[in-house]
């Protein structure tokens, strides 16, 4: 399954309806509160602004279970030295699988109260974000960087199909995407072994937008997201699995149904 569409790109770019080949009662993309998590999950890129600090990239963010966002910042910015309850705005910024012309798929922003966390409750919380996020950035928590935590007011995702306004509560329930942190490597590995089966897919887009190149954006548990370009212009389109994945043999056979390949619906090779 390929990720979220791509951000539009500056001049002709038309964003195609999909092509639907799920029953009317199963998704065949993420919500967006499923979109939210796994741009949290995955985090590419983010940056908090906050009254009375420089704007930081945060090099960890981490949804905890009461719904704040435990981030990591440069201690230089001052975010850690901030009042209790001045307000900030966090901006995630989810890039495509493979670099492209435009390259942001989806933007996340989260506005909310930052609170310094008190020195006795930093190395509990880093081992609590270590336990589902071991990223090595929390090593720097106390040597050039300080954790804080953002008690969020409101979310909102956007992408090229628009912007929605997610509940937190609904953010916290739903899950991240399965292939949230495999997607890249899934997705260089067919272009790089396998360009065979992203030309294919150019018979499961619309006619008169499979002229030029194509190219794989990413994916998800529910499709892909692909792009062609040409002299006419340029052109994102969803194209669904017939059942969603959840796991890497799944994605595989979901993968070999959309090239039509005969082993997956029961036949067997001659021996």
């Amino acid at each position: 399954m390929f990720a979220l569409p791509a951000a539009p790109a500056r001049g002709q770019v038309s964003q195609e309806k999909r092509l639907d080949s799920h029953p009317p009662s199963e998704p065949s993309r993420p919500t967006a509160p499923e979109r939210v998590r796994t741009v949290l999950t995955r985090a590419v890129e983010a940056r908090i602004a906050v009254d009375g600090a420089h704007p930081s990239a945060c090099r960890v963010v981490q949804l905890g279970p009461d719904g704040s966002l435990a981030l990591t910042a440069p201690a230089a910015s001052g975010v850690g030295d901030l009042p209790l309850g001045a307000t900030g705005v966090l901006e995630v910024i989810d890039l495509a699988a493979v670099p492209t012309g435009e390259s942001v798929r989806t933007l996340v922003w989260a506005r909310g109260r930052v609170r310094p966390t008190h020195a006795d409750d930093v190395l509990p919380l880093l081992d609590q974000i270590a336990l589902s996020n071991p990223d090595p950035a929390l090593l720097d928590v106390g040597h050039g960087d300080v954790l804080v935590l953002l008690e969020v007011d409101s979310i909102v995702v956007a992408d090229a199909s628009g912007a929605d306004d997610v509940p937190l509560a609904a953010v916290h329930q739903a899950n991240p995407d399965p292939f949230s942190l495999s997607e890249a490597a899934w997705v260089r590995h067919l272009h790089e072994h396998h360009p065979d089966i992203i030309e294919r897919l150019r018979l499961r887009l619309p006619r008169r937008i499979r002229r030029g190149s194509i190219s794989l954006l990413g994916l998800d548990r529910y499709g892909l997201q692909v792009r062609t370009e040409g002299p006419e212009g340029r052109w994102d389109f969803r194209i669904p699995f017939l059942t969603p994945a959840d796991d890497d043999a799944s994605l595989g056979r979901a993968l070999l149904s959309l090239m039509g390949c005969p082993f997956t619906h029961g036949l067997r090779a001659r021996p």
